[in-house]
Formats: structure tokens, sequence, C-alpha cells
């Protein structure tokens, strides 16, 4: 019924058709860019927010790794000194595990898992 009234008034008025016409057509245009910004908004919107997440670990990641690069450096020249003294060989470790099992067998310790 309004569809109707809306083509007699509008078969009355010449004049006004094509400018009602443009106006809807423009209307419609409008609603579909801001249908299409509002979805282009939202996907940036999560990509943002993946971004962000991915910042924050790598960031998490890199303070654990200057934190342990420091204590690298802290350790390192008493690290050099001990090596250098010798303590630090295979050939060492393995007799000094040799050692602590034969100690251990001889007076009956509990067993030592190295």
């Amino acid at each position: 019924m309004v569809i109707n009234s809306i083509k007699t008034w509008l078969h009355d008025r010449p004049v006004l058709r094509q400018p009602i016409v443009m106006l809807s057509s423009v209307l419609l245009v409008v609603i579909v860019l801001l249908s299409v910004a509002s979805w282009y908004h939202h996907i940036q919107t999560d990509v943002l927010k993946q971004a962000k997440q991915v910042n924050q670990q790598a960031r998490k990641r890199l303070q654990v790794a200057t934190q342990e690069r420091a204590m690298v450096l802290q350790y390192l020249p008493a690290y050099q000194q001990l090596q250098r003294l010798g303590f630090f060989h295979s050939n060492h470790r393995q007799q000094w595990v040799e050692q602590l099992k034969s100690t251990q067998q001889q007076y009956r310790l509990l067993p030592i898992d190295y």
C-alpha cells in the first residue's frame, strides 16, 4: 500500500523522479560502503590484537635472553678460570664419577645417581 502510494506520488511528480532515484542509489552505496568499512575495521582490530600479542611474547623472550646473557657474563670469568685450572675436562669428570662410586661402595653409602 505504501509502495503504491509512493509510485503514484512519483508518477504525479516526474520532476522529482530522477533526484529521488539518485538519492536512493547514493544512500544504498553509502550503506554498502559503511558495511564494508565496518567489516574491514573489525578484521584490522583482530590483526592488531594478534600483532600486540606477538610483540608482547617477543619482548618477554628478549627480556629472558637479556637476563640469561647477563648471568653468563657474570659467571664467565670464574668459569674460564676454573677451565684453565683443569676442572672441566671430560677425563677429570669421569675420574671424579669413578672416585665417587668407589667411595660410595667402600663406605656403603646411599646410591648416588649422576
